[in-house]
């Protein structure tokens, strides 16, 4: 059995808040669930950890639950009598609550925080206010911004706006002739059939006409 904290007499029915604080440096959050009994249904519920609401402070990540039992611990699906060797810690059992929220160290939920737009293939070479290369995308030229997230949500929050957003552009004139895809044929009939191919002239000459044969 896991081992369990010091607390006041539970009566039964009535939940507490426990916060439970995982030190990812020694256990990854995806191995970790929890087991704890529901306020509202006094249903056994075992969660994994990673699906839980969570709040960071550098690498521990810390689970805020409303049960009417002390939280069991389980690391890789099974059972651990003491969780410390995991860098898993189990606290409160003191403050009663009425809902997940309540529980919840800080108060309010924190939505992320995202940098400006900007552009790099890596975190590292991300420029400010710089736009990707002109590609061709779905039929058309187009560049692009991006976002990455500075700080990530807590207490609940999310992640609210758009991380990636396109504008037209104008290739570079660096090609010398230009290239066509192997055409496809629909609608075909005695007389008549229709054609489609992508002309891509990044550069090339100009393209007065195509001829299928």
């Amino acid at each position: 059995m896991p081992a369990f904290i010091d607390q006041p007499e539970n009566i039964e029915g009535s939940p507490f808040c426990y916060q439970i604080d995982i030190d990812t440096n020694q256990t990854p959050i995806n191995a970790v669930d929890f087991q704890y009994t529901d306020f509202s249904s006094g249903q056994s519920t075992i969660v994994q950890a990673s699906n839980w609401f969570q709040s960071y402070n550098g690498s521990i990540i810390t689970l805020a639950v409303c049960s009417t039992s002390q939280p069991l611990i389980r690391v890789y699906g099974d059972y651990v009598f003491d969780p410390g060797p995991y860098g898993i810690t189990i606290s409160g059992g003191f403050s009663s609550c009425f809902d997940h929220s309540d529980c919840i160290v800080g108060g309010s939920p924190v939505n992320c925080v995202l940098s400006d737009w900007g552009y790099g293939e890596t975190q590292e070479s991300f420029v400010v206010g710089a736009w990707g290369p002109c590609r061709l995308i779905n039929g058309s030229y187009q560049e692009q911004q991006t976002r990455y997230v500075v700080t990530p949500a807590s207490n609940g929050g999310e992640c609210i706006g758009e991380t990636v957003r396109y504008r037209v552009c104008t290739p570079q004139q660096t090609g010398t002739v230009a290239t066509l895809t192997t055409p496809t044929f629909s609608s075909i009939t005695a007389t008549s059939v229709i054609a489609t191919t992508t002309i891509s002239n990044n550069g090339g000459k100009t393209v007065t006409s195509v001829k299928f044969k």
